[in-house]
């Protein structure tokens, strides 16, 4: 452990992986093939990011990551930490054929956005990274995109579906994923054809939340038959939002709740609507899906 920025005082872990061991074990095999279906392109994804970097000689492709490695969220940034740098390793093992070698960086930001900034500026002042690669939770969003921006630098697969990495204002963004307004509107698709008409979508009061919350807003049409109940909780997963959001679950009762929330407040309203007596559905996009 040591300290970055005394003025924040960000304690933080850091994580190299290299042409040794990959720490920590294993990933969860929950959710394995579609992690493993991911981490497949990320080091094409690279290879193509290289092309931004103009150092002519250098054989090393050096990667900064940020990510929760402990607190709440760490469960998604481990595993998808793991599984990353598994598949990094795998590519070292062919770089006699490449000429190419990858070095992944990982600090813990614990999922706190204000500490992935500091870890993103670290990285590149200080570990001469040639990309941002691979950030998770909250800072994957918005705060890892605008170093990057500032720096130059390629930002290469975020584990985030904001629609904002997606405009054609974030050139240097490479994403592998849906967006949430894909992933919104294939889950309402589904629902659908399945015969479910009655959805509810949770959201948290955040420009993520108030994505999905849009994004299942345009879908809404009278010669759909879709009735749509909106509900909001905190990040936390509290009890100041918790008991509302069930009331108005089981007063309205559809056939399925489409969270839209981080794992944390999700796992709470789940829990809390089975505890209330609710038999239906609970579908989630992507970056909730580690609940």
């Amino acid at each position: 452990m040591f300290s970055v920025d005394k003025s924040a005082s960000v304690e933080q872990s850091e994580s190299r992986t290299g042409g040794g061991a990959v720490p920590g074990g294993p990933a969860s095999d929950r959710g394995s093939g579609r992690r493993k279906f991911a981490v497949a392109t990320m080091v094409g994804a690279c290879s193509l990011a290289w092309g931004q970097v103009s150092t002519e000689a250098l054989r090393v492709i050096r990667l900064g990551q940020s990510l929760p490695l402990t607190g709440p969220h760490s469960v998604l940034g481990r595993s998808y930490r793991e599984s990353a740098a598994a598949r990094f390793e795998e590519a070292n093992a062919l770089r006699r054929q490449t000429g190419l070698q990858f070095e992944l960086i990982s600090l813990d930001d614990r999922g706190n956005p204000d500490a992935t900034v500091v870890n993103a500026r670290r990285l590149v002042k200080t570990d001469g990274v040639h990309a941002l690669f691979g950030f998770v939770g909250e800072g994957a969003d918005r705060a890892g995109a605008i170093v990057a921006a500032e720096s130059g630098l390629p930002y290469v697969a975020p584990a985030s579906g904001a629609v904002e990495l997606r405009s054609s204002r974030r050139p240097g963004v490479f994403v592998f994923r849906a967006s949430h307004a894909d992933e919104i509107r294939y889950i309402a698709q589904h629902a659908g054809l399945i015969g479910l008409n009655r959805l509810a979508l949770a959201y948290e009061l955040t420009f993520l939340g108030l994505e999905m919350r849009n994004s299942i807003l345009e879908l809404q049409d009278p010669t759909r038959r879709t009735d749509v109940t909106l509900t909001v909780i905190d990040t936390a997963g509290s009890d100041y939002t918790v008991p509302g959001a069930v009331a108005t679950i089981i007063e309205r009762n559809p056939q399925a709740i489409i969270l839209g929330s981080n794992d944390v407040a999700s796992s709470a309203l789940v829990r809390a609507v089975r505890a209330a007596g609710y038999k239906g559905y609970s579908r989630c996009p992507t970056s909730a899906a580690k609940a």
